[in-house]
């Protein structure tokens, strides 16, 4: 886990929305998960999808 803060990793979240983890060929909104980390990589993705939920409600209920 301790690459959860590795710009490579987190690039991958950049545009997406209602994203999912996967270990290899990411599609539309999936990103990979990191080597050796996938809970780590799943708790990260959780965090972001509720972010980008609640800022959405906060704006109004438009989705950003």
């Amino acid at each position: 886990g301790a690459n959860a803060s590795n710009e490579k990793f987190l690039n991958q979240y950049i545009g997406k929305r209602d994203i999912n983890v996967v270990k290899s060929g990411p599609k539309d909104n999936e990103i990979v998960a990191l080597s050796g980390a996938t809970i780590t990589s799943k708790a990260v993705t959780e965090a972001t999808n509720r972010a980008v939920k609640i800022a959405g409600e906060l704006k109004g209920g438009g989705k950003l």
